[in-house]
């Protein structure tokens, strides 16, 4: 018999995977709406939380990717996912150090994450390009 966490646990993913596809639909404010759905069914879980910042991130919308990422990560500090957008977000927003930081974080969490190392060499090649530039 299923308790009523995994009930709403298996909705909150349900919820979060149609986000998912309707944001792949090109439909973003109803993947907006689902995400949030799914965040108020479930407040402990990150994948929505992840999912949505992504989006909003996609978007351009880095304070809002932001926002979201920050207590996401405060209550899931060891998701690769998490970080991996973290550090990207905080690469838009000029922070290159904190960003690299996450990035490793989430490379150390996820050794097999397809392009995370390449993005790593990147980030240090343009770091050491700008220290450089006068």
């Amino acid at each position: 018999e299923p308790s009523n966490e995994d009930n709403v646990l298996a909705l909150a993913s349900a919820v979060t995977n149609r986000g998912t596809e309707l944001q792949m639909e090109g439909d973003i404010d109803e993947a907006r709406k689902y995400f949030e759905l799914a965040i108020n069914l479930y407040p402990a879980g990150w994948a929505a939380q992840n999912n949505l910042a992504a989006m909003e991130l996609g978007l351009g919308n880095v304070e809002k990717a932001y926002s979201i990422l920050e207590p996401a990560l405060t209550r899931h500090p060891s998701a690769a996912k998490l970080n991996l957008n973290m550090g990207l977000v905080l690469e838009k927003m000029g922070r290159y150090d904190e960003a690299y930081r996450y990035m490793r974080k989430s490379l150390e969490l996820d050794p097999m994450s397809p392009g995370i190392e390449e993005h790593l060499n990147r980030m240090l090649k343009e770091s050491q390009e700008r220290e450089k530039s006068p």
